[in-house]
């Protein structure tokens, strides 16, 4: 194909990479703060006292999520599959001492 053909097509698909590449630039800074701030918080509820691990469960379901999407994209890394199935483990271990804090079990 020549060059006006490629052309031609590629703004018939109506993809921009340089687009595509700021958004995940973007969530992944955007993350990155949010990450922080819930450590933060942790700290600052486990330093007073308080009860933290719901900011414990928020940061384990985005890291188990982010392990089974990488997983998915890029089957042949079996650490992902790991991490994301010892994520579920923690999840759910975390929101049962959540619940333990409101019920007697």
């Amino acid at each position: 194909m020549d060059k006006k053909n490629l052309l031609k097509r590629a703004q018939l698909e109506n993809y921009d990479e340089r687009e595509e590449y700021i958004k995940l630039k973007s969530y992944k800074i955007s993350w990155s703060i949010v990450s922080f701030v819930i450590i933060g918080l942790t700290i600052f509820k486990y330093i007073h006292g308080n009860f933290y691990i719901d900011f414990v469960i928020l940061m384990g379901a985005q890291l188990t999520s982010a392990a089974f999407y990488t997983y998915k994209n890029v089957p042949d890394k079996k650490y992902y599959l790991i991490t994301g199935i010892s994520g579920i483990i923690t999840l759910i271990c975390g929101v049962f001492v959540l619940l333990s804090q409101y019920y007697n079990f």
